[in-house]
């Protein structure tokens, strides 16, 4: 097999061929078959991310030094990466935290990126951050070229996320990270600014509609009680609280230790039959509960041989009994797990 290689995915059943020609890079499934599936052709001629910015990482000032922290430095970190702009942040550090760290300042209006977190399982978060921040040791920040909008470069890394993101990630068992070499490879389309900046703008309308969207969905979502009771003719006065609606209700803990944990069970009105004042256990009232036994088809036997079995289908909606459908078995004595008492 000297022009290729059969290569295995793990937890899978299956395989595909991995030509040579193909693993002059790295040699994991996963990152050549997203080769294959995502290659895009643009409109513009590309260049390697690594030649249209400057890239850096941060790092994390001592925790112990309380002097290096709660400054009036913003220090990013993933945890920041809420949306596609970064204004502020969680944590921010002092001078003397810059000085005495790793950690750098990033230029404002820079284009920066998660490359180590668990998120990368399923996202590239990445940003534009709209004032100068510091940034932490999972963090990777580029200074682009004049010729390069940062908001450009953020919407097309937000549009083919799931493309870059299996090419340029390497996978583990503890933590994911990116895989500098295929980032700094990656080929980015270099449009004309005025094109860039016509992509910015019809990008931040298709942003806005989205998020206008979002919010009416969870008014939606927030009110569906309300809306329910509307459409059934249900007074919405009983739905202000929990308590009071007729969609749920609730159950004390102490009601249900070591019981059921089904709301039938709870519901008031066979509440007010099993709490009534004169009652007693069924248990008290019988000397003893005598279970059935089940026979198939192939085990019934005609009427003179054997006795006849009551089943559920014997037992109308009023609770009385009706011969319908008789099903005749065998006599006690002939079933041996059956020791005494009546069939029922």
């Amino acid at each position: 097999m000297s022009n290729f290689d059969f290569v295995f995915e793990k937890g899978y059943n299956n395989m595909f061929i991995v030509y040579k020609s193909e693993i002059v890079n790295r040699f994991d499934p996963i990152h050549i078959r997203s080769m294959r599936a995502h290659t895009q052709k643009y409109l513009y001629r590309t260049e390697r991310l690594s030649t249209i910015a400057t890239s850096f990482s941060g790092g994390t000032p001592p925790k112990k030094e309380d002097s290096f922290w709660n400054g009036p430095i913003s220090w990013a970190s993933a945890k920041d990466f809420k949306s596609l702009t970064i204004t502020e942040t969680e944590d921010t550090i002092t001078a003397l935290g810059v000085k005495h760290s790793s950690t750098k300042i990033v230029p404002k209006e820079s284009f920066i990126m998660v490359v180590r977190s668990g998120i990368l399982k399923h996202t590239l978060p990445t940003a534009v951050n709209l004032k100068e921040v510091a940034i932490n040791q999972d963090i990777k920040a580029f200074v682009l070229r004049q010729d390069i909008l940062p908001f450009y470069l953020n919407y097309f890394f937000y549009v083919f996320n799931k493309d870059i993101l299996s090419l340029v990630v390497k996978h583990s068992k503890t933590v994911q990270s990116v895989n500098t070499y295929e980032l700094d490879n990656l080929q980015i389309p270099i449009a004309p600014k005025d094109v860039q900046l016509q992509i910015i703008s019809l990008m931040d309308k298709a942003i806005n509609v989205l998020k206008c969207k979002e919010i009416e969905a969870n008014k939606i979502y927030n009110s569906i009680d309300t809306y329910l009771a509307e459409e059934l003719g249900i007074s919405s006065e009983r739905n202000r609280t929990i308590e009071d609606r007729k969609f749920g209700f609730l159950v004390q803990y102490r009601d249900i230790t070591e019981n059921r944990l089904d709301p039938i069970y709870f519901n008031a009105d066979i509440n007010k039959f099993t709490h009534c004042t004169y009652s007693e256990r069924l248990s008290s009232l019988a000397y003893t509960f005598i279970p059935g036994f089940a026979v198939g088809r192939q085990d019934q036997v005609e009427k003179g041989e054997g006795i006849l079995q009551i089943r559920p289908t014997n037992i109308d909606n009023n609770g009385r009994l009706k011969y319908d459908k008789k099903v005749y078995v065998p006599e006690i004595e002939d079933v041996p797990f059956v020791k005494s008492g009546v069939v029922l």
